[in-house]
C-alpha cells in the first residue's frame, strides 16, 4: 500500500460501490425483472433501477435490457398470482409532511395503467399511511386478483410523545413529563401501531376504493397479512400493545400470534352496516408457538405454515417451522399447530443439520410443490437454501451441483415450476439462474452479468477459505472463521473484521466491503465466534454470561492463528466492525 495515492484508493472504491446489488427479482411469462442498488457518491445516495431480461425462443441465450431508474416515490410492488398484473405503492414527494394521506396504489397491466387507488377514498373511515416495512407491511394479491390487503400506519397514542421530543415537558402535568411512546426502533423508528386495511382492485371508480378490516382490536398491531385460499379471510401476525417495545429489527423474538379473521369483502364495499367477525388466535400459548412470524399457504391451501423462535433469550435464536392444517371449504384450522423441523441444539457431526436460522422468509411463491417449501438459512459458514417436506418433515440442502457447494445461496422468486436463484463467493460476484423448481436441477438458464467488469478483474487475485480453530480456553471448542486474502506470498497486514449481534454471522459470500480491503493489500478476517447463529443452538447459547470473554478470545485465537501464516505481516493488524464487533476494539 506504500505510495499510493488518495486518488488510488478512492478510484478503488467508486469502482465497488457502483457495483449493483440485486434487492428483489421476479419471474414474469416474458422473462426475468429484477431490482438493483448501488451507490451514488455524488448524490449521497442509493439508486434503485429495474432490469428485465427475456429468454430467447430459438436458443438457450438471455437477452439484457437496460436499466431504468426506479422512482423514489416507488416503495413496495406485488405481482399478482397470474403475474399479468402488478401493484405499485406510491408515495407522491412531500406527502409524509401532508396533513392528508396522499398515499396511491397504482394498477398496471403489461400495457398500461390500468386503475389508480386512492388510500384516502376510504368512505366513512380515517385514511392512513401505507406501511411499506419488510416486517410489519404487506401487500398481498387475493386469489382472484380482484383484491389486495395491506398494513396502515397509526400514529402515537394521543398524550403521548416520542422520547426524544424536547417539547413533550412543556404539555406534560408535572409527574408526566417523561410519559413517553417507544416506537419500534432502528429503521422502524416511525412505526408505532398498524391496521388491516383491503383495496378493491375491480369495478367503478366512482365508489370506496379502500377499506379498513372492522373487528380487529386496536389492541392489537397487524403485520405480514396475507389472504386464505378463495379469498374470504386473511390470516396475519398480531403484536400486543405493550408499552416497551425494545426493537424489533434485530430482535425477531418478540411476542407474537398468529390470527385469522374471516373477510367478506363484497358486503365490505357496498357501502352498508358491515358486522365485524370474530378475530381467532390459530397459535397456541406455549413454548413451540412462541413469536411466530412469515406465515403463507402451501399451493393446495392444505396447510399453513409459519416459523417460530426456539428462545426468548437470544435475539436471533434457531427457528421453528410450524404448520395448521386448513380447511378451504369452511376457511378455518383443522386441529391443533404442529412442528415440522424443530430447534436443533448440536447438530450430528461436524457438518450436521444445526436448524433453521432465518430472519426473514417470503410469504408467497415459497413451495416448489404442494409439500415442499424452500428458504434461506444460516448453515455453518453459509447461506444455503432448504428444501422442507412439511408432510415428511424432511430437510434437505439444495445444490446446483458440486462446483456450487461452498458459497451462499440466495432465493428470490418461484413461478411456473421456475426458480430464480443467486450463488457467489467471497471472490466471485453473485451469478443468477433460473432453474427448475427441483431438489437437484439438472439444467439451468444464466442471465447475463449485472456489470462490474472491473471488480470481477480484481477477484482474479484474491482467495478465500474456512478456518477452523480450537479455543485455547478449553482446547475443546472449535468455531470458523472465514480469511479472505491477496493471491501470492507477499507479506500483507491483516484487517479483523468480526461480525455484529452478537448472535450475527458471517457467510461466504460476495460483500463489497470486504473485497474492497483485500484489493488495497489487506488479509480480512470474518470470525464467527461462538454464539454465532447457524451452529446449533448450544454453541449460540454458549455466549450467554460470556459475553466478553469466550467472543472476545475467540477472535483473538483467530487473529494469532492467522497471524503464524507466512503471507501475513503480524506486526501489522487492523481492528474494524460495527455494533458489537465494534466492541471488540476495547476487549483486544
Amino acid at each position: 500500500m506504500a505510495g499510493r495515492s488518495a486518488e488510488f484508493f478512492s478510484q478503488r472504491y467508486r469502482e465497488y460501490i457502483s457495483f449493483p446489488g440485486v434487492t428483489e427479482g421476479f419471474i414474469l411469462p416474458s422473462g426475468v425483472e429484477i431490482t438493483q442498488s448501488h451507490g451514488a457518491l455524488t448524490e449521497e445516495k442509493k439508486q434503485k433501477s429495474i432490469r428485465n431480461f427475456s429468454f430467447s425462443a430459438s436458443s438457450s441465450d438471455v437477452l439484457s435490457g437496460f436499466p431504468i431508474p426506479l422512482s423514489s416515490e416507488i416503495k413496495m410492488r406485488s405481482y399478482s398470482p397470474s403475474r399479468e398484473l402488478v401493484a405499485v405503492v406510491r408515495k407522491p414527494v412531500g406527502s409524509e409532511n401532508s396533513d392528508s394521506v396522499k398515499d396511491l396504489i397504482e394498477i398496471w397491466d403489461q400495457e398500461r395503467l390500468v386503475k389508480v387507488i386512492h388510500i384516502n377514498n376510504c368512505g366513512e373511515d380515517s385514511a392512513e399511511s401505507i406501511c411499506t416495512d419488510s416486517f410489519f407491511g404487506g401487500l398481498q394479491w387475493s386469489s382472484n386478483s380482484d383484491y389486495l390487503c395491506f398494513t396502515t400506519l397509526q400514529n402515537r397514542k394521543i398524550g403521548t410523545a416520542a422520547f426524544y421530543e424536547g417539547s413533550r415537558q412543556k404539555s406534560k402535568k408535572i409527574g408526566e413529563q417523561f410519559v413517553y411512546e417507544e416506537s419500534w426502533g432502528n429503521s422502524m423508528d416511525d412505526i408505532y401501531y398498524t391496521s388491516l386495511w383491503v383495496a378493491k382492485v375491480t369495478g367503478s371508480d366512482d365508489g370506496i376504493q379502500v377499506r379498513k378490516v372492522p373487528g380487529i382490536s386496536e389492541d392489537l398491531i397487524v403485520a405480514q397479512p396475507i389472504w386464505t385460499p378463495g379469498s374470504s379471510g386473511i390470516v396475519f401476525i398480531g403484536k400486543k400493545r405493550y408499552e416497551r417495545r425494545f426493537g424489533q429489527i434485530y430482535c425477531i423474538n418478540r411476542p407474537a400470534g398468529l390470527y385469522h379473521i374471516r373477510v367478506d369483502v363484497q358486503k365490505l364495499f357496498v357501502g352498508e352496516p358491515y358486522e365485524p367477525q370474530e378475530v381467532l388466535l390459530l397459535t397456541e400459548n406455549r413454548e413451540e408457538d412462541f413469536a411466530p412470524r412469515y406465515p403463507s399457504f402451501s399451493p393446495d391451501g392444505e396447510a399453513v405454515i409459519y416459523f417460530t423462535s426456539g428462545s426468548a433469550l437470544s435475539h436471533s435464536s434457531c427457528s421453528r417451522l410450524r404448520k395448521v392444517q386448513w380447511d378451504c371449504q369452511n376457511d378455518c384450522n383443522k386441529g391443533k399447530p404442529m412442528t415440522v423441523v424443530d430447534v436443533v441444539r448440536e447438530p450430528e457431526g461436524k457438518e450436521g443439520f444445526p436448524g433453521i436460522y432465518n430472519t426473514s422468509a417470503p410469504q408467497t411463491n415459497n413451495f416448489i410443490s404442494n409439500t415442499k417449501t424452500i428458504f434461506e438459512s444460516r448453515y455453518r459458514a453459509r447461506s444455503v437454501l432448504l428444501i422442507v417436506d412439511i408432510v415428511e418433515n424432511s430437510v434437505n440442502v439444495f445444490s446446483l451441483g458440486k462446483a456450487y457447494e461452498s458459497g451462499n445461496y440466495s432465493c428470490y422468486d418461484i413461478f411456473q415450476g421456475e426458480m430464480l436463484i443467486s450463488y457467489s463467493t467471497p471472490t466471485s460476484i453473485p451469478e443468477y439462474f433460473v432453474v427448475p423448481a427441483t431438489d437437484l436441477p439438472e439444467e439451468k438458464k444464466q442471465l447475463p452479468s449485472l456489470g462490474g467488469a472491473a471488480v470481477a478483474t480484481l477477484l482474479q487475485s484474491q482467495t478465500w477459505k474456512v478456518l477452523n480453530t480450537t479455543s485455547s480456553l478449553d482446547n475443546t471448542s472449535e468455531f470458523e472463521s472465514i480469511l479472505i486474502s491477496p493471491k501470492g506470498e507477499e507479506k500483507h497486514p491483516l484487517m479483523a473484521y468480526p461480525h455484529g449481534g452478537p448472535h450475527g454471522w458471517t457467510g461466504a459470500g460476495f460483500v463489497k466491503l470486504y473485497s474492497y480491503f483485500v484489493s488495497i493489500g489487506y488479509h480480512v478476517l470474518l470470525t464467527n465466534y461462538r454464539g454465532s447463529i447457524g451452529y446449533g443452538e448450544a454453541a449460540l447459547e454458549s455466549l450467554f454470561g460470556n459475553c466478553g470473554k469466550i467472543d472476545t478470545q475467540d477472535v483473538m485465537d483467530a487473529i494469532n492463528q492467522v497471524c503464524a501464516m507466512d503471507n501475513v505481516d503480524e506486526t501489522r493488524v487492523v481492528m474494524a466492525g460495527g455494533r458489537h464487533g465494534g466492541v471488540f476494539f476495547w476487549g483486544l
